[in-house]
């Protein structure tokens, strides 16, 4: 289905050591792309260029960018990120104070007139009816006001679920609002959001919230694996896909078009 589009393209991938962030990076290598990971971890692929990323550090985003070269990238995957069994503070400056940091600074470094980025989201049903409450968090400029954010907002992290789904939101919105600023540079932004899926990652999801996860409906009747979502994130960012702007792609097995289901059906 992807040619042979990707070929010698130069491509970013976050979270490349593990999970849904080597599934796509392989999945690349695969289609010929020219292929730099990001991991804190170590990188066990000597096909692509590893290089060492700190989400939590501003001074770490900004060293990996600052060795690229300007126009040089075409495609960025953002697959990187903690879960919530890590601090509120340092699970909202990753998610989404980080990953928005990157996604900026790469801006200049993507290749003039059609480039794109894919940040994985989550199921973020949420962040449109969450939007004003969310608002003070997206409205910050950088990753310490975001961090100065989480731990003045506990209150608010509560009444949204947790640091997850907060970070998870506030990136979904920004990312799209975003996405019709970039576009008219020849930058395309889309969302992933993944259900329930088999990665490293699932075992902090059911200790943080298991009981919430058995609920969620899963009309596929099985968890989705990281190479089904490595292909919709390929998708989002080819070539091909050059109207594809601003979409939040749910690639959960039909676990949102459940919950809208019911939504629907309990309003008539």
């Amino acid at each position: 289905m992807f040619g042979n589009d990707y070929r010698g393209k130069k491509v970013i991938v976050t979270g490349a050591a593990s999970g849904m962030g080597k599934a796509t990076a392989e999945l690349l290598l695969q289609l010929e792309a020219d292929v730099i990971g990001l991991d804190i971890q170590p990188i066990e692929n000597p096909e692509m260029e590893a290089k060492h990323i700190n989400l939590l550090e501003e001074q770490s985003i900004r060293g990996v960018v600052d060795e690229l070269v300007d126009g040089s990238i075409y495609g960025a995957f953002l697959c990187a990120g903690l879960p919530q069994t890590f601090s509120d503070v340092d699970v909202v400056t990753v998610n989404f104070g980080g990953n928005r940091l990157l996604m900026e600074l790469l801006v200049p470094k993507m290749t003039t007139g059609s480039s794109a980025m894919a940040v994985i989201t989550s199921m973020t049903l949420g962040w449109v009816p969450h939007a004003e409450m969310l608002a003070p968090l997206i409205n910050t400029h950088s990753m310490a006001e975001a961090r100065e954010w989480a731990e003045a907002s506990a209150g608010v992290i509560a009444d949204l679920g947790d640091s997850y789904i907060v970070a998870k939101e506030a990136m979904a919105a920004w990312a799209t609002m975003q996405s019709t600023r970039w576009i008219q540079q020849g930058i395309r932004v889309n969302c992933l959001c993944p259900g329930l899926t088999s990665t490293p990652m699932m075992a902090h999801f059911e200790e943080a919230a298991g009981e919430a996860l058995a609920l969620l409906p899963q009309p596929l009747g099985r968890n989705t694996n990281t190479e089904e979502q490595a292909f919709a994130m390929v998708f989002l960012n080819h070539p091909r896909s050059s109207a594809v702007v601003g979409l939040s792609l749910y690639n959960d097995g039909g676990s949102a078009a459940a919950l809208m289901t019911a939504a629907a059906a309990g309003l008539m």
